[in-house]
């Protein structure tokens, strides 16, 4: 897991910031931004995603920034993809601020199931501080709704926006395997729950979104009960 506190410090320009693709479904509170706008003393550190300079946690600093006449803030940096830079933004919102609303973390918890549908359920729950119940019913109705898409459409990147406004995390492939918090697969395909031949912890501050093995078993690998040795006839 990263540790937001741990992520490098430094001062951007308000004007290359963008607050877009938030968890927060009704968008920017602004009474709260006026609230962080009189608050004394400087704002606390925001979030940013260095590769494309968008808002992870702070947009309501942001703004109460811009409000004070501020040109620049300071910002922790995060330099992993977009897909866990959304994660992180739904457990930074879920744990500090403004907190999220049952909405907003249901709708973060369906996005996450589609590009990371690697996690287990409890996984999902934990980052979007839902129960895993919950989760589970989110998993099963996007998993009926990928499943109806019939329009075939370009393939695109998990981040990028697609052409007839369809999430582009529904092209993403099942796997046949989950990711749990302890760091070990296990496979969903009645396999059993045990972890996956080959499954390793993954390595502290790795990323979770990465492919998943196939739990397999070869005909003959199941084995025998053992023979009973034949009686004699003098037995």
């Amino acid at each position: 897991m990263i540790d937001i506190e741990h992520l490098p410090t430094e001062t951007v320009p308000l004007d290359v910031l963008r607050t877009t693709q938030t968890p927060r479904l009704s968008g920017r509170n602004d009474e709260h931004a006026r609230v962080l706008r009189e608050a004394p003393g400087p704002l606390p550190p925001i979030v940013v995603h260095r590769a494309t300079m968008r808002v992870i946690d702070g947009a309501h600093r942001v703004h109460a920034a811009r409000l004070r006449g501020a040109r620049e803030i300071l910002a922790r940096m995060f330099d992993g993809d977009e897909r866990d830079a959304f994660v992180l933004a739904v457990r930074a919102n879920v744990t500090h601020g403004l907190p999220l609303t049952l909405a907003d973390r249901t709708g973060a918890a369906a996005r996450i199931v589609r590009s990371h549908p690697h996690w287990s359920d409890r996984a999902i729950a934990a980052e979007t501080g839902l129960s895993e119940h919950t989760v589970a019913g989110v998993r099963r109705r996007s998993t009926a709704r990928a499943s109806q898409l019939n329009t075939p459409r370009t393939p695109r990147t998990p981040d990028a926006p697609d052409a007839t406004g369809a999430d582009p995390a529904d092209d993403l492939p099942q796997p046949t395997a989950r990711l749990g918090r302890d760091g070990r697969l296990r496979p969903t395909d009645g396999c059993g729950r045990r972890t996956a031949p080959g499954a390793e912890r993954w390595p502290a501050g790795s990323s979770r979104n990465a492919p998943t093995r196939r739990c397999a078993r070869s005909p003959g690998s199941r084995a025998s009960p053992p023979r009973r040795p034949a009686m004699s006839a003098s037995a």
